[in-house]
């Protein structure tokens, strides 16, 4: 059984490898409106779900360090896309939120993204769609719950 399964991780790793190749690198640096990087779409992303983030919980939730998480901000915020305050009550503590610009910007990616969701899930039939979105749920959750070292601290 262990063979079996370790085939199938191999054949799993395989084909996730060259899925998440092709689906990240699809055109994305048009999606993400040009000036936009990859890196700096998903911090918009999670901005404009979150309203305002701590500069700790970005970076966590981003599972990055909160150093790499800065420079990103930092380039975010020259584009004005964000800005970044300091608590009142507690000067370590920073928090960063979304302009109307940027704002403005993760709409028009969200839209574009939901075109390509719709192109690439049109060649499904409904219920291989669901079956999709389940087994990816299914995938994300089972992560939350493993830890893999991915060689970015906490910090």
């Amino acid at each position: 059984m262990k063979n079996s399964l370790e085939k199938q991780a191999r054949a799993f790793h395989k084909v996730l490898s060259d899925f998440l190749k092709k689906y990240q690198l699809r055109n994305r640096n048009a999606i993400c409106c040009g000036e936009v990087t990859v890196s700096q779409c998903y911090v918009m992303e999670a901005l404009a779900e979150h309203q305002v983030l701590t500069m700790q919980a970005l970076a966590r939730s981003m599972q990055l360090s909160v150093s790499t998480m800065t420079r990103t901000v930092d380039q975010i915020i020259r584009k004005g896309y964000a800005v970044r305050y300091q608590d009142a009550q507690d000067r370590r503590r920073w928090y960063v939120t979304l302009t109307e610009k940027g704002k403005a910007t993760v709409k028009e990616m969200e839209n574009r993204f939901i075109a390509q969701e719709i192109n690439l899930l049109s060649a499904m039939s409904a219920s291989e769609r669901e079956h999709v979105i389940r087994l990816l749920e299914s995938l994300s959750d089972a992560i939350d719950t493993m830890q893999f070292c991915t060689g970015h601290g906490q910090g």
